[in-house]
């Protein structure tokens, strides 16, 4: 079993480390325009026993969807998608581009810094750091009008 490596992986840092020079590297990538300057970025390590996680989240202050989820009834008549024209129904989580720009970096980023020689025949873990890349919107719900529940 071979471990695969991201392109700045080095062996010497742990990932209290590896998360600064993720901060670092946000910054740099904030300073030249990949990822708008009013997206507000965390990265947070967390700890456990076993394991350490990276995580990323980045709040958009403007909606992450083309098509807002809840414009469409969920069992509603077919409509078309903007971009590619195939059929939908309800729920579209059909990133805007801008959104699908700052994920892509994002996850380049978390990447970059990881190895991984996980097999998952025999559900054997190898990588130095867990965590995930996750976009949400400033005001932490998703647009559109919900209503109240029913007060019985």
């Amino acid at each position: 079993m071979s471990r695969i490596y991201g392109a700045r992986y080095e062996t010497s840092r742990d990932t209290k480390e590896v998360a600064k020079v993720m901060r670092s590297e946000i910054r740099a990538q904030i300073r030249a325009g990949a990822i708008p300057r009013d997206w507000r970025i965390s990265v947070r390590l967390r700890r456990c026993t076993w394991t350490r996680a990276i995580d990323i989240t980045a709040r958009s202050p403007r909606p992450i969807y083309e098509v807002e989820p809840r414009s469409y009834p969920p069992f509603g008549p077919v409509r078309p998608h903007p971009r590619t024209g195939e059929p939908i129904y309800g729920w579209v989580d059909a990133l805007t581009i801008e959104a699908r720009r700052v994920y892509e970096t994002l996850q380049e980023i978390h990447e970059a810094h990881n190895h991984d020689g996980s097999d998952v025949v025999t559900d054997y873990v190898d990588r130095k750091y867990l965590g995930s890349v996750a976009l949400e919107l400033a005001t932490g719900v998703l647009p559109g009008p919900t209503p109240a529940p029913a007060r019985t």
